[in-house]
């Protein structure tokens, strides 16, 4: 008969797993506003960009979906807008801050 061993107790310290957690968000939050600068400049872009695909009427707005420049083809993708459905939806809910349109 072999002899019973002590269960082997594993020492954890609750305050240095917090502290490495601090240290992550220290470190994301820097990561985050190396790329808010890329953020600010691409709704600068998008901005400017924008009025190539919009026709502006005394009643109405009208968006183009494509712009074309020589041979490369640009175009608007409205989040507002379910093509699938051939809608426009009052909401689009997401997890996070959203854009309501993209230029590819």
């Amino acid at each position: 008969m072999s002899p019973k061993k002590a269960p082997v107790k594993v020492v954890v310290d609750p305050i240095l797993a917090l502290k490495e957690k601090f240290a992550e968000i220290k470190e994301i939050r820097k990561k985050l506003v190396e790329v808010k600068a890329l953020y600010q400049r691409h709704d600068q872009l998008v901005a400017e960009l924008l009025p190539y695909f919009v026709e502006v009427t005394p009643d109405k707005f009208i968006l183009k979906r494509e712009f074309i420049i020589g041979s490369d083809k640009f175009r608007l993708v409205p989040y507002f807008f379910d093509e699938k459905k051939g809608c426009i939806l009052p909401v689009v809910w997401k997890s996070s801050a959203h854009r309501t349109l993209t230029i590819e």
